[in-house]
């Protein structure tokens, strides 16, 4: 899975990802929607058929590629508590 930037500005974030990221993106975007700092977060996969999937993320006042990569850090450690 390729992931490239396809707008990013002080508020708002659109990320491109080529390659299957349907439940990635969605296990992201439920993680961020508890994020007080988003005012908007979502993902758009247009077909099932098609692999690539563009993620959307605005913030209040935060960097979003922070929050994103914040999101990314809770999730992973919430994962290592879940292994035996």
């Amino acid at each position: 899975m390729d992931l490239s930037i396809v707008t990013d500005e002080k508020n708002f974030i659109e990320l491109k990802f080529d390659g299957d990221a349907h439940t990635f993106l969605n296990i992201i975007k439920r993680k961020l929607v508890e994020n007080k700092e988003v005012s908007f977060v979502g993902y758009n996969k247009p077909h099932p058929l098609v692999k690539d999937s563009s993620f959307s993320l605005r913030t209040l006042k935060a960097d979003p590629k922070k929050l994103f990569r914040q999101a990314i850090d809770e999730l992973i450690a919430e994962l290592k508590e879940l292994s035996l």
